[in-house]
């Protein structure tokens, strides 16, 4: 990964034909809109550029009644901060739309914040694309990268795995809706290896 800086927009991006996105700032966060499709609705408002998440979009389930059910099949999981692990719900959503970029099937956490705007789309989701932020004319654009296609990754495995200075992965967390409940794991043990390859030779 790269970050560029430029006083102005370089020749490269001005001979491009770039689908511009308006955003808005605040307390230096980037929001922009988005048309999100769920099962049984469409909607669209402004999310948050979060470029320090590992997921791919995170969404508030305060719009959904907090404990009302999700449109989509959704899963238990888990992730993890500085405050310690913090239980959340996961799922599939249908598409996302970012002007004319499409897409679908976009691994999504809904989580329980005091903020009602705490909408992301995140850095698994934004590395697949070369991303443009044009501050004085408060735009912004995803590039596609050449030769790409977008992906959203699944682990359907329902271990949580950090990695540990060792090498080795240590389970912060079992899905209770997924395979590995049932296979006799426990919250704290470490994985040496998986399908026959070192730990050590896995990134996370």
């Amino acid at each position: 990964e790269a970050v560029s800086a430029f006083k102005s927009l370089p020749k490269s991006l001005l001979n491009k034909d770039i689908d511009w996105i308006p955003f808005d700032t605040f307390f230096g966060k980037i929001s922009f809109p988005v048309k999100i499709t769920f099962n049984d609705h469409i909607l669209e408002r402004d999310v948050i550029l979060d470029t320090g998440s590992r997921y791919h979009m995170s969404i508030n389930d305060t719009y959904f009644g907090g404990d009302k059910e999700f449109p989509q099949l959704t899963i238990q999981s888990a992730g993890y901060s500085l405050s310690g692990m913090a239980l959340h719900k996961k799922a599939n959503t249908p598409m996302v739309e970012v002007g004319s970029l499409k897409l679908n099937n976009v691994v999504t956490n809904i989580i329980r914040e005091d903020e009602d705007d705490f909408w992301t789309l995140g850095s698994a989701l934004l590395s697949q694309f070369e991303i443009v932020v044009d501050y004085p004319n408060k735009r912004l654009a995803f590039i596609p990268r050449k030769g790409e296609r977008f992906q959203s990754q699944y682990n359907l495995s329902g271990l949580e795995l950090r990695k540990l200075n060792n090498g080795n992965f240590i389970i912060g967390y079992i899905s209770p809706d997924l395979e590995a409940n049932n296979l006799g794991f426990s919250i704290g043990e470490e994985i040496s290896g998986i399908n026959g390859k070192d730990a050590k030779n896995i990134t996370v």
